[in-house]
């Protein structure tokens, strides 16, 4: 786990100060000392609501920037499933490093669209359009129409 976050810090080109700070909060971290105590399942909500400044605390800004891109651990199914059709060479001639990227990218747009639709108070599961979801028994007649007169 430290090394892992060394090498964040170095691309990230913090200073030797905070790295070493960084360290220090892991191993407190690990030890669930200090601030570290507690939990919830959602943990970006955790690391934002953690009762220490970034500026005291090196490690909350660098798990809160990270869990805002990789997806929770529920979604990385859901994820892989998504990205099913562009992994053989057949498919996609983009290089490694560009995949990444654009993975990377869709997974952190998605998240703010998800967090967008809380916030709103939409929906935020998949619905599927059976007969049985409407209140009343049947097709929507209307909606019939509609897509009869613009697809024919």
């Amino acid at each position: 786990m430290v090394e892992a976050a060394l090498k964040i810090a170095k691309q990230w080109r913090w200073s030797e100060a905070l790295t070493l700070s960084v360290i220090h909060n892991l191993k407190e971290y690990y030890e669930c000392s200090g601030v570290f105590v507690g939990g919830k399942v959602d943990a970006l909500r955790w690391w934002e609501s953690l009762p220490i400044s970034a500026e005291k605390c090196p490690l909350k800004i660098m798990a809160i920037t990270i869990h805002s891109i990789v997806p929770h651990a529920t979604d990385v199914k859901c994820y892989f499933l998504d990205l099913g059709g562009v992994q053989s060479l057949k498919q996609c001639r983009l290089t490694v490093e560009t995949f990444q990227m654009l993975s990377k990218a869709h997974v952190h747009y998605s998240y703010h669209l998800w967090k967008m639709d809380c916030t709103g108070g939409k929906p935020t599961h998949w619905k599927h359009a059976h007969m049985h979801t409407q209140p009343t028994a049947g097709i929507d007649m209307e909606l019939a129409a509609n897509l009869d007169r613009t697809f024919s």
